[in-house]
C-alpha cells in the first residue's frame, strides 16, 4: 500500500528487503544510497525481528539529508528475543501509525523538497 500510494502520487519507490542491508550505504554526501540510487526518503517498514545492525544503519543515515520514517514497532530482534528497537533507532525517524499516513508524510516531504514527480503511465 505504501509503495502504491507513492507511485500513484508520481514518486517511484524501491522495495528493498532489509536482508539487502549490507548493500545500503551512506554516501559521501551523507545520504542513504542503494547501488547508484540516492534516496530523499527511506521507510523502515515493520522492522519487527530485525537485527541490531538495522538500527545502526539508520542511526548512521540519520546524520545526513535522507528523511527517515518508520511504520510498525520493533520489540524483538532477529532471534525472537526482546529488543528495544524503537529506542535503538534515532529520534530523527518520523514514526507513522500506518502505511497510508506514512505515504502522506513522505509525499509532503518530497513536495516540500521540490522533488519532481513523474506522470503516471
Amino acid at each position: 500500500d505504501l509503495a502504491n500510494r507513492l507511485w500513484q502520487a508520481g514518486y517511484y519507490a524501491d522495495l528493498i528487503p532489509t536482508s539487502e542491508r549490507d548493500s545500503l550505504r551512506v554516501g559521501e554526501d551523507g545520504a542513504l544510497w542503494y547501488g547508484p540510487q540516492r534516496y530523499e526518503a527511506a521507510v523502515l517498514y515493520h522492522p519487527e525481528f530485525e537485527p541490531p545492525a538495522t538500527a545502526a544503519l539508520f542511526a548512521w543515515a540519520s546524520q545526513g539529508p535522507t528523511a527517515l520514517f518508520r511504520v510498525g514497532g520493533w520489540t524483538a530482534g532477529f532471534d525472537g528475543q526482546p529488543f528495544g528497537g524503537n529506542a535503538a533507532l534515532p529520534g530523527e525517524i518520523k514514526v507513522s501509525p500506518d502505511a497510508a499516513t506514512c505515504a502522506d508524510q513522505v509525499i509532503s516531504l518530497l513536495t516540500e523538497r521540490a522533488v519532481i514527480s513523474h506522470p503516471k503511465s
